[in-house]
């Protein structure tokens, strides 16, 4: 899990020239579901994030959402295109996200700072997120919304 922290940690460093413009994209995150979970979780986690695109072809994304116990939480992470077909498309994703207070109830975590990785398909305007859980308090988590591009070239 160190590898994921410091792939998380270069990936975002490299990108960070993308925030040099407005963003791209304005993403409002709507829910998640977590698959087989032995706590309980909040489903509802409306969220507001922002979408930058890197010449390099990453995407910088960072933003704030009710995370699942309930309280605010940050992420940033950065994600690549793997797959692309007309308006479908298939990405990898690695970042970190802030969880205050919380951080002790993930199982990977350097305080309450969460490493996070998984796959986001986009369609048209909607996007669903799949983040692979620990297999003892859930076993993946999807989360969906909706992103507008914000129209800059």
């Amino acid at each position: 899990m160190i590898r994921l922290l410091l792939a998380a940690v270069a990936l975002l460093t490299h990108s960070v020239h993308a925030f040099a413009g407005p963003p791209d994209r304005l993403s409002i995150l709507m829910g998640s579901y977590h698959a087989n979970a032995t706590l309980e979780f909040e489903q509802a986690n409306p969220g507001i994030f922002l979408d930058w695109d890197n010449p390099s072809g990453t995407t910088v994304t960072v933003g704030v959402y009710r995370n699942s116990y309930g309280r605010r939480s940050l992420a940033l992470s950065a994600s690549r295109t793997i797959f692309r077909r007309g308006e479908l498309s298939l990405e990898g994703f690695v970042g970190l996200a802030h969880y205050p207070g919380d951080g002790h109830k993930v199982p990977v975590a350097v305080g309450d700072v969460v490493p996070i990785a998984g796959l986001k398909v986009r369609y048209r305007k909607a996007f669903a997120l799949m983040i692979p859980g620990d297999g003892t308090t859930t076993d993946a988590i999807f989360a969906y919304g909706l992103s507008f591009d914000l129209g800059r070239q």
